[in-house]
């Protein structure tokens, strides 16, 4: 993935993330039994401020996905719930609290013409909390980093605290320990189940695989010495990027996409001007679309080199490959042979075959 799309849609992603939790525990708030200065018109606009401000964030996270040369997420990936090859159960979730999000956002004006309506799509927050962060933990590239799972943990927890208070503080029950007795149990049960969501993507880690391949992969295959021919097409992006995607045979076979560009300038005419060194990022996918190596390519001297690390069940694996390239003039088709091997830790658990 180019570096810049990579770190912008992380970023806003979690930027929304947060935003989210600060809608929804402040919609809470504002709907308790509760008098105090806060819970002024001020308030109510900061409420509603802050919806919009996450949607635009959310959006930009959204749609910068578009420009993303490697995982190729398409309008139907973004749009339809569970259509994307990357993480299809766990990028559908976030599509869906997507639209609940939306939803939300939207029900403000009718608050004042149709309250029944209003009331009923505003509580599409909770769904669409609970589903981002489910997405986040799941889905997100960083979603095994414990200093993001312990911010997914607070904000769970705090939003988790002040739904059971509102629900103790509405019972009709007088007995005290009676109502004590339910929040508690909401918040053992929600959190819970955010507790086995982050199990699951530690344990996932603690095994060296994505949360997709932890399922359904055993001890893969690698081969020492890597043969193989790379048949696709070079265009160039709008960002004058050089794009290679195409298939690759061999003894490691799947699909590959890499992008070229120099340091300045729109990369293709500075190459055939200057002869100027590229460099960019490629990543090799199995026949199923699994990710398996990623990592950095450069073309410099007419050699082109791929050095990537083991992604899923290959990691802890480095491959490193070479071949000639000599860039056509126009975008077309290019047939790449190259050739390498595929390195790796004494700890890995993997096999060289």
């Amino acid at each position: 993935m180019d570096t810049f799309i990579w770190y912008t849609t992380r970023a806003a992603g979690l930027t929304a993330y947060l935003l989210l939790f600060g809608v929804v525990a402040l919609g809470i708030e504002l709907s308790r039994r509760r008098r105090g200065w806060w819970r002024g018109a001020v308030a109510h606009h900061l409420h509603t401020a802050l919806t919009w401000v996450m949607l635009a964030f959310l959006g930009l996270h959204v749609l910068i996905l578009l420009g993303d040369g490697f995982i190729h997420f398409g309008l139907a990936d973004i749009f339809i719930p569970f259509h994307a090859a990357y993480e299809p159960r766990w990028t559908g979730v976030g599509v869906i609290a997507l639209y609940a999000a939306l939803l939300v956002a939207l029900s403000f004006p009718l608050r004042r013409w149709r309250y029944g309506l209003w009331r009923g799509l505003h509580l599409l927050r909770f769904p669409a909390f609970a589903g981002a962060t489910v997405h986040g933990i799941m889905a997100g590239t960083d979603g095994r980093e414990p200093w993001l799972l312990a911010l997914y943990v607070l904000c769970g927890t705090v939003v988790t605290t002040l739904l059971a208070l509102r629900i103790v503080e509405r019972l009709p029950v007088r007995d005290p320990g009676l109502r004590w007795g339910s929040a508690a149990a909401a918040v053992l049960v929600s959190g819970g189940l955010l507790f086995a969501a982050i199990g699951g993507r530690m344990a996932a880690a603690h095994a060296g695989l994505t949360p997709a391949a932890a399922a359904t992969s055993a001890s893969p295959d690698l081969p020492p010495i890597v043969n193989g021919r790379l048949t696709g097409t070079a265009s160039t992006n709008q960002q004058g990027a050089i794009v290679i995607q195409g298939t690759l045979s061999g003894n490691l076979p799947g699909t590959i996409a890499l992008a070229l560009e120099p340091v300045f300038g729109r990369a293709r005419e500075r190459f055939r001007r200057e002869g100027a060194p590229l460099t960019g990022t490629f990543e090799l996918r199995g026949p199923d679309g699994t990710p398996l190596f990623a990592g950095s390519a450069d073309l410099r001297d007419g050699t082109l080199l791929l050095e990537g690390d083991g992604q899923g069940a290959y990691a802890g694996a480095v491959l490193q490959l070479e071949a000639p390239l000599r860039l056509p003039a126009t975008g077309g088709s290019v047939t790449i042979d190259l050739s390498g091997g595929v390195q790796r830790d004494a700890g890995s658990g993997l096999d060289d075959r």
